[in-house]
């Protein structure tokens, strides 16, 4: 289903009301009126274009925020089922909204749940795929390298083969502010994990097939070998040399 727009930041799709939120992104909040998403136009249309010409019914995403990329990404494909997993607290307008626009069996959100508990994030996946592989993973949630490294090696053999696995806003380190003050500044940047990734890809292509980095969005596809429970590290190649982390 696509969307209709009211205004550049509104937006109508399947009866529910989506606003972009631009900034103080603390403070946004979803309303049975209108839901918070954190996601421009192009966004959005990049991921409708990722959906349809992959055929993804089954989706994976750490960090939901307010609800609204949970109910976008099950409003565009009626056939998708989308579980989320985030540290936040629930909440009840989201909830509302699930319940109110029928979405109870496509959508399963886990809340008070950290990316970086594997055994939980396994576990969570194990229940609502049982038997299927995931079309699609989305990292959206700390944007911290290490707790980011933690569910990419949780959840990646999961992936099925030609699957597609997300990482949002891995640049932010190289972004102006609010990400050079000090809370930020002492972090690892998430460009660390991207690194990884692009070593993986070229040390192992039938691990990760292909790549796509842009500015606000990085696209690893999986390539055809399983690989089980692994250490990320110790599946790229490289010489035994390594650049000091960023």
């Amino acid at each position: 289903m696509d969307e209709v727009w009211s205004d550049e930041n509104t937006f109508v799709m399947n009866g529910m009301k989506f606003c972009l939120i631009r900034q103080n992104f603390n403070d946004a909040r979803t309303t049975k009126d209108s839901i918070a998403i954190i996601k421009n136009r192009g966004m959005i249309d990049r991921y409708k274009s990722l959906i349809r010409e992959n055929a993804v019914t089954n989706i994976l995403e750490f960090g939901i925020f307010e609800g609204g990329s949970a109910l976008l990404l099950a409003a565009i494909d009626e056939r998708v089922k989308f579980v989320g997993i985030d540290i936040r607290p629930p909440s009840p307008a989201v909830l509302g909204l699930i319940r109110d626009h029928g979405l109870t069996d496509r959508i399963k959100l886990y809340y008070n749940t950290s990316q970086g508990d594997t055994a939980r994030v396994q576990t969570i996946i194990k229940t609502e795929f049982p038997g299927k592989r995931i079309d699609m993973i989305i990292d959206d949630a700390s944007h911290q390298y290490e707790l980011s490294r933690a569910s990419f090696e949780a959840s990646f053999h999961y992936l099925k083969n030609e699957g597609l696995y997300l990482i949002e806003d891995w640049a932010w380190a190289h972004w102006e502010e609010p990400y050079q003050t000090q809370l930020w500044a002492d972090m690892p940047a998430l460009t660390n994990l991207i690194f990884e990734l692009v070593m993986l890809c070229g040390s192992r292509p039938d691990i990760i097939s292909e790549m796509s980095v842009q500015k606000a969005i990085a696209i690893f596809r999986k390539g055809g070998q399983e690989v089980g429970n692994f250490s990320l590290s110790k599946l790229y190649r490289h010489r035994n040399r390594w650049t000091p982390a960023l």
